[in-house]
């Protein structure tokens, strides 16, 4: 693993922020066709616990399509997402932004979004 992954994880670990890697061997199921996936680590104590207790990571979605609004209370989920997932975590958001986005398919790593988790280069290169 280069230097720039290493770093990347370790800034995941914060929550609040989505790393987007080369999909590499993930089913194309997973990465929605696209050649990239994007990994995120929950600041949620209930999904926290299902990943700590089934030992591996959970596949998820945003919770907005592409695009849409971002919703911050379940009332807002768009229906037609709502129909497409299994489960839904309720939680309440706690900062209303949205995730701040990092790039590490390229090199050195891009910061896409500036959101919840404020960045520096320092921070990402």
């Amino acid at each position: 693993m280069n230097n720039d992954i290493l770093k990347a994880i370790q800034i995941l670990n914060r929550g609040g922020i989505v790393i987007y890697f080369k999909k590499g061997l993930v089913s194309p199921l997973a990465a929605g066709g696209k050649d990239t996936i994007g990994l995120r680590m929950p600041d949620h104590k209930i999904p926290l616990e299902i990943i700590k207790s089934i030992g591996v990571p959970i596949l998820g979605t945003s919770a907005n399509f592409s695009g849409g609004q971002t919703p911050y209370r379940f009332e807002d989920l768009d229906s037609g997402l709502l129909k497409k997932v299994d489960f839904v975590v309720r939680g309440d958001c706690k900062n209303h932004k949205s995730s701040t986005v990092i790039d590490c398919t390229h090199s050195p790593p891009q910061l896409l979004r500036q959101g919840a988790i404020k960045l520096s280069k320092d921070d990402i290169y």
